[in-house]
């Protein structure tokens, strides 16, 4: 078979022709061309990428002297009902805009799973999302970028469109442009939601057990949680000054 093309988005996010995009997008690639709002097609190389969170870096291997960057804002301050708009070339139509609002936004759970294990936040929107949009800004009406695009479910009712909170792309984006890649800490326990444990788990925390906070379903022999003191069946409720009130809380 000769080779394949795709197409994605992305966004520049700084003077030196970085554009971060989705890890998926990039997955496999062997040449990668990218071609700007102007028409310029410059081609660029891969800086790294995480599955993990589905984010990946490219560089342009030349900087055009009108590049701009976008300006990136701060995801923890948008609200449900917010008007935004999402930015990309979707079945490879150039520089497409569909207009919505922030749908919902949270952490990843049972009731929502991302492209990354881990993505720890969502924000849902229902501004059309559609395939090659992934790795396209999600802006607010200040033109802020508030998420990176990522997929698309279909369900009942309809398309759900989520995108990646862009505090985190900022961070992953940053360790990849840094080191190439991301390292993570190691904790050593598997955690659980307290609200959602079974009577008997309950019981054995006692009466007067918190009603929110992670449970620890198990301690890894020789892990740093295990030579800290921390066991199975301990309930977890803040670390250092910060409330834990889900087992999402402790990983992030």
């Amino acid at each position: 078979p000769g080779p394949r093309a795709g197409t994605g988005s992305g966004i520049v996010i700084d003077g030196a022709g970085n554009i971060v995009t989705n890890s998926h997008v990039d997955d496999g690639s062997t040449e990668i061309k990218v071609t700007l709002s102007d028409g310029q097609e410059i081609p660029a190389k891969l800086i790294g990428r995480d599955k993990r969170t589905d984010v990946a870096v490219v560089r342009l291997d030349r900087v055009p002297n009108n590049l701009v960057a976008a300006r990136l804002g701060d995801s923890d301050r948008i609200e449900v009902g917010e008007w935004v708009l999402a930015i990309g070339s979707p079945l490879g139509l150039e520089q497409t805009v569909t207009a919505g609002i922030v749908s919902g936004k949270g952490h990843v759970g049972r009731f929502v799973q991302m492209s990354g294990d881990r993505v720890r936040h969502y924000i849902q929107t229902d501004a059309k999302i559609n395939p090659g949009n992934s790795g396209g800004p999600l802006v607010n009406l200040d033109g802020d970028v508030v998420g990176m695009n990522t997929l698309i479910r279909t369900g009942a009712g309809g398309a759900y469109g989520f995108a990646v909170p862009v505090n985190e792309v900022r961070r992953v984006a940053q360790a990849l442009i840094k080191d190439g890649r991301v390292r993570y800490p190691f904790l050593g326990v598997s955690v659980r939601d307290l609200s959602t444990l079974e009577q008997p788990a309950k019981e054995k925390l006692g009466r007067g057990a918190p009603a929110e906070g992670a449970y620890v379903a198990e301690a890894t022999p020789g892990s740093p949680a295990a030579l800290a003191g921390i066991k199975q069946g301990d309930a977890i409720t803040k670390l250092d000054d910060e409330a834990i009130k889900a087992s999402a809380d402790v990983v992030d």
